[in-house]
């Protein structure tokens, strides 16, 4: 008995350790830090989205399947089978609205960039639909290799459509028609 405790344990410390990675990226990304991790090819954002969403519930159904006893095995796989329905819709809904493969984004439009310290600040007019209007989002964004950015927003403004953002000194400032919309020091 002792023995086959001990199998279970090991079994598990691999379900075990990527359901806890999966949970805290999945809590990191929803919690609205400062920092996040983007791909420079944005159809590869919602795959991620999508792929690590159907993930939490395959990897509880995993661990049920090790829960000995037929009625805990049972009730496991019962959970697992209802954390996989909320998420399996969310994961088609990010398929869905995923970018094609050409790479834009038409609900995150890039329309301007600039380079002030080693990293980008670049200007997206941001769309969510129907329901509302468009707004800019100013963001601080580091490349790294393999297409991955740490990204950072650092100012926003809703009902804006147009503008660009250029470097003067030590100040980042998005302009349009009307004049300066933000002046914001560089990091």
């Amino acid at each position: 008995m002792v023995e086959a405790s001990r199998s279970i344990r090991r079994r598990a410390i691999l379900p075990t350790s990527l359901l806890i990675a999966l949970v805290g990226l999945l809590t990191y990304a929803a919690s609205g830090a400062p920092y996040q991790l983007r791909f420079a090819f944005a159809p590869l954002n919602y795959w991620i989205v999508a792929g690590m969403t159907v993930a939490l519930p395959a990897l509880l159904l995993w661990l049920a399947w090790l829960i000995p006893g037929k009625k805990p095995r049972l009730s496991g796989i019962a959970l697992a089978c209802l954390v996989a329905l909320p998420c399996v819709v969310f994961a088609l809904l990010a398929l869905m609205v995923s970018p094609d493969l050409t790479g834009k984004d038409q609900s995150f439009e890039l329309i301007s960039e600039t380079q002030a310290n080693g990293t980008h600040y670049r200007l997206y007019r941001s769309d969510c639909g129907a329901t509302c209007d468009t707004g800019l989002v100013l963001r601080q964004e580091l490349d790294l290799s393999g297409g991955l950015r740490i990204v950072k927003k650092v100012w926003a403004q809703y009902h804006a459509h147009e503008g660009t953002v250029q470097t003067s000194g030590a100040v980042v400032q998005v302009v349009d028609s009307d004049g300066i919309l933000a002046s914001l020091p560089t990091r």
